[in-house]
Formats: structure tokens, sequence, C-alpha cells
């Protein structure tokens, strides 16, 4: 899951309490790197409004270097977000009181991020849910959800790692990233299968189908390099299904799934886990950036494979 940093609390503080903000941005990144969240920075921190100056400039006046060691320790490889080319007008519910922040939410629906992560001293965002209800005059429900400080943190990357059922996955992956959406035949078939436990293993599978497999075919990524890709740097296999199947009736019925708009598709890509023969079904709508799981359980039968 991807995280983007809020750093406005480092604009409105006094110059004494920077070096606390500090230790707590160095344990945030800490936190996240242990847990293989991945918190993203404003590509221009370096030169954000500070007492006094911009941060660059307090760095370089630090008497007590090892704080600004912490701080380029934990931002220096980022990774980062990007600010450019948002200029778009958003809407935000509750309404905010600074204009940095709604363009900082803006981004954060730009690029399909729904988590934010701000210092225990926020004060401008300072509920716990966003609402985006319209972005360049196009009406939205989206939410970002805004976690602040190491406590809060913590518990929400317990709370996510604590699956006791399928239906506890779905819910969570449809109230997180509202782009994905599962389908009640996809409900169906994993009600009828025996998971083992490997919750968090379906959810990480689903999400990074929806944050890279769909951002890779929106950028017209081969079909192989996306399927190397997703398989090397984030353990996800994925596969089309072959010719020989699909010529089976069944077998091409048995991955005809409908959707919402009550057209009838064919899902002919799949993840593959090592949890009990796991298949996922999905099907990947680029015009309305929409991830449809269509099938979620049993090994569906192929040319080669009844089941």
């Amino acid at each position: 899951m991807s995280m983007y940093f809020n750093h406005n609390c480092l604009e409105n503080c006094s110059r004494e309490t920077l070096p606390e903000l500090i230790y707590e941005i160095s344990e945030l990144k800490g936190i996240t790197q242990k847990s293989e969240e991945e918190l993203y920075f404003c590509q221009d921190l370096w030169n954000i409004r500070v007492p006094q100056g911009v941060l660059r400039d307090y760095l370089y006046s630090l008497k007590d270097r090892e704080i600004a060691k912490l701080l380029i320790t934990a931002v220096m490889n980022g990774p980062y977000y990007f600010t450019d080319g948002c200029d778009g007008k958003v809407d935000v519910d509750p309404e905010l009181s600074k204009g940095y922040l709604e363009g900082f939410l803006g981004i954060c629906f730009r690029d399909n991020v729904s988590r934010v992560l701000s210092l225990k001293g926020e004060k401008d965002l300072r509920e716990a849910c966003y609402k985006i209800c319209s972005f360049a005059g196009v009406k939205l429900n989206y939410e970002v959800w805004n976690i602040k400080g190491v406590e809060q943190l913590e518990k929400y990357l317990r709370d996510k790692c604590k699956f006791s059922s399928i239906e506890e996955v779905f819910d969570v992956l449809e109230e997180e990233l509202p782009g994905i959406v599962i389908l009640n035949s996809a409900r169906k078939s994993a009600k009828k299968h025996d998971f083992r436990g490997g919750f968090k293993q379906i959810y990480e599978t689903i999400k990074v189908l929806w944050q890279e497999e769909l951002g890779m075919l929106l950028k017209g990524v081969s079909d192989e390099e996306r399927k190397r890709i997703l398989l090397e740097n984030f353990g996800v296999d994925i596969s089309r299904e072959s010719i020989e199947t699909l010529n089976i009736e069944r077998y091409k019925r048995e991955r005809e799934f409908m959707l919402p708009s009550g057209r009838k598709k064919l899902f002919e890509w799949h993840a593959k886990l090592n949890v009990n023969h796991t298949r996922v079904y999905y099907y990947l709508d680029k015009k309305n950036k929409r991830l449809y799981i269509g099938h979620c359980g049993k090994h569906l039968g192929t040319f080669s494979y009844n089941s």
C-alpha cells in the first residue's frame, strides 16, 4: 500500500519543535519500511517553507548534524510523489481552510492513493477521512484516509494484517480502493473455497493488480513485460488463458462474468496463488479505470487440467 506524507505540520511549527518532528518522520519511515509499506514524500520537500527559511537551509544551519542525517536518511531515496500536472479544482468534504491541502488531496486522487500519513501534531488535516466530491468539474465519491502519528500508524498496520475471512478481505479492498469491484460471482466462488488462512496474500495480490497492473496496461506495456515485472517485483504470477482452453465452450463459460452494467464479459486474465491452488480471475477496464474480480477460489478447468 502506498501512502503520501503530509508535510503541512512542518510549515506551521516553531523552529524549536522542528527537531522533534524530524525524529517523528524518521520513526514513521522506519515503521513503514519494516511493514513493506511505501511512504512517498513530496519531490520538492527540501524547499518547503519552515520558520526562517526553507527546509534545506534549516538543515545546513543545524549544529547537531545527527538530526539532519535522520531526515536525509529517511527521505533521500524516496519514493517521491510529484505536484505538477494537478491543476484541476478539487472539492473536499469536510472543507479545508488551506488550499495546499486541497491540492494535496487532489494529487492523492490523481495518483489513486487512498492513505496519507500526517504527523501527530497536524491540526489542519485533522479528520480521519476526507471525501473528494469533485475534481476538475467531475463529480466523485473518493475517500482519502488520514493516519496521524506513530500510534495510529501502528494500529492501522496491525488491523490491516488481521483478516479473519475472505469477505473481510473483499470489504477492506473495496473500502480502501474504490476502483476495485468484487463481483457477486467472486464472493460466491470464495465462499466455497478453503483459503487455509492465506487471506493476506489474496489482499496483497488484488491490491497489486489494481495499483501496478492497471497502470502498466494504461501505458501500453506488453503482456510479457507486465507478467515479468509483476512476478519479479511483487511476486504476483499472472497469466492469460490459453486459446485451447477458451475454445472449449464450458471452460469459456466458466470465465464469463456479469458486470454491474449488465454486460457479460470474458475474464481472460488470472493471478495464480500458492494458497490451495487459488485463482483470481480479473478484468481491467481501462476506460473507467476499474478492476473487476469475477472469480476467487478454486482452479478452474482448463485444456490440460480438469476441475
